[in-house]
């Protein structure tokens, strides 16, 4: 997970220096421990979604048990955005 981040952040490293003015050196450690949540995230939303279209109430309890890793998603940003 790191090695992967790290080599993204290195190849997009100038566009946050020009557009933002700054690049943030820990964003790879963020990426990297936030980054696995993405896909089940996005499984989540889109079933939920599906399922709320036949029906609603069983779409939101799907939703809801995307609410465990949006909670550490944004905690996990949250504290580095604090440090930094």
């Amino acid at each position: 997970g790191f090695s992967t981040s790290f080599a993204a952040q290195l190849g997009v490293f100038p566009i946050p220096l020009f557009y933002f003015g700054q690049f943030q050196p820990l964003s790879p450690l963020v990426n990297a421990l936030t980054i696995w949540t993405i896909a089940p995230l996005t499984i989540l939303a889109g079933v939920g979604g599906l399922v709320s279209f036949i029906f609603e109430p069983i779409g939101k309890l799907v939703i809801l048990l995307s609410y465990p890793l949006s909670a550490y998603f944004v905690g996990v940003v949250g504290l580095f955005d604090r440090i930094v």
